[in-house]
């Protein structure tokens, strides 16, 4: 039994919207660029469904050689060291603000021990793959309907939206500061 869609899709179009988008710009170190790369293409397209969690390094993946990922600087226990994904912390800070902007509680989300030069401090979200174990950015869709996330990195610029039919009320906006 076929049955037509609720809305149309001019309505539907109507009704999403990119309800957060944030933007952080990448050095030219090419192997932190690859890492950024296979991260931002993982999250690219991913839609939400309502009630569903969204973890970041489920989302991602380990990165690992195998999978692509290149050594790159990243913090470890707080010392700088070269590792497979260095870099990917960047694409979850640039989620991260999307998401606040957007109306969206995160339930899990850490702090680096350092200030990362991308966002101001105190607005990043340190992830890391540790057998599953690692800190982890993660969030909850609570609405009523689906969201979807857009994520293009494109001349060294990370641009990371959430498109949904709006959560905040018209008018309402948040700042973090």
């Amino acid at each position: 039994v076929k049955q037509p869609p609720d809305l149309t899709a001019s309505q539907v179009k109507e009704k999403y919207q990119v309800i957060g988008t944030f933007e952080t710009v990448a050095t030219n170190n090419e192997n932190r660029n690859n890492n950024i790369k296979l991260a931002v293409n993982a999250l690219d397209g991913l839609v939400i469904y309502p009630g569903e969690a969204f973890s970041f390094n489920e989302t991602t993946g380990n990165r690992t050689v195998e999978r692509g990922y290149k050594p790159a600087g990243a913090y470890r226990n707080g010392e700088f060291v070269e590792e497979p994904g260095g870099g990917v912390c960047q694409v979850s800070s640039t989620l991260y603000n999307a998401i606040i902007l957007a109306g969206i509680k995160t339930t899990e989300r850490h702090p680096h021990s350092f200030e990362p030069s991308y966002v101001i401090p105190g607005e990043d979200a340190m992830v890391s793959y540790d057998g599953y174990s690692g800190p982890d950015l993660r969030f909850v869709n609570n609405s009523k309907t689906s969201m979807a996330i857009r994520a293009v990195f494109k001349d060294k610029k990370i641009t990371i939206s959430i498109v949904a039919i709006p959560i905040l009320e018209q008018g309402i906006t948040i700042s973090m500061r």
